[in-house]
């Protein structure tokens, strides 16, 4: 036979807390303007970061103010990719995001696009920017950036020579960036204005004509992809 049920007995402690899980991926981005990233709260000391740098693209020149002819187009921006751990949590990193270069009258180079870089400790990350078009005939495209010191560095392309002394001869196209992040601007018919570079780091194509101006190249970007471990 069944006994009598028993009190309720006292309630037992609290056992500990549980473990959270972290995110295992996130990404982020930084656009012109910003100089400063801030870390996720939720990373650990083994949290790899990869890092893609942009530089900004070069200014296109401005063409020739007698001849009719093209100018030469700007450089594109250099890319940069840079694996990084150790990492602290909810903490601001600083960073530079390139500014693309503008034009300048004919007979003058056109301005370099900027350079983008992240600064972790002591050490600075830099893809470096495109250098302008010489404005006016005869002159030299924008050399693409280059020179950076990630794991693994891309330069931009060249722009584009200007032309001879004719204003038949299509020419001074902007030069794209590395892995091909912005295209370069495109070489213009006598008569019209540089086109401006494209999406990130593109360089700007010249103007074609007396004293039409060349584009502005695009602006830089950083990129981020994180994991923990």
């Amino acid at each position: 036979i069944q006994g009598v049920k028993g009190d309720k007995g006292d309630t037992g402690e609290q056992g500990p807390a549980g473990v959270g899980v972290a995110p295992k991926t996130g990404c982020f981005q930084v656009a012109h303007g910003q100089n400063s990233f801030t870390t996720p709260v939720d990373i650990t000391p083994t949290t790899v970061f990869y890092f893609e740098l942009i530089g900004a693209g070069g200014g296109g020149g401005t063409g020739s103010a007698s001849s009719g002819a093209s100018a030469a187009g700007g450089g594109g921006g250099e890319y940069v990719f840079k694996r990084i751990t150790g990492l602290s949590p909810n903490a601001q990193y600083s960073c530079v995001v390139g500014s693309g270069g503008a034009t300048m009258p004919t007979g003058l180079v056109a301005n370099a696009g900027g350079n983008t870089s992240i600064t972790i400790g002591s050490t600075t990350y830099v893809a470096n920017g495109g250098s302008g078009g010489v404005g006016g005939a005869n002159g030299l495209g924008g050399i693409g950036g280059s020179g950076g010191n990630g794991d693994l560095n891309i330069p931009g392309e060249s722009g584009g020579d200007s032309g001879p002394n004719s204003s038949t001869i299509v020419c001074g196209n902007g030069g794209a960036s590395g892995k091909s992040w912005g295209a370069g601007g495109r070489e213009v018919a006598n008569g019209n204005a540089g086109e401006n570079g494209k999406n990130f780091g593109g360089g700007a194509s010249a103007g074609h004509g007396s004293n039409q101006v060349g584009g502005a190249g695009a602006n830089g970007r950083i990129f981020c992809m994180w994991y923990n471990q």
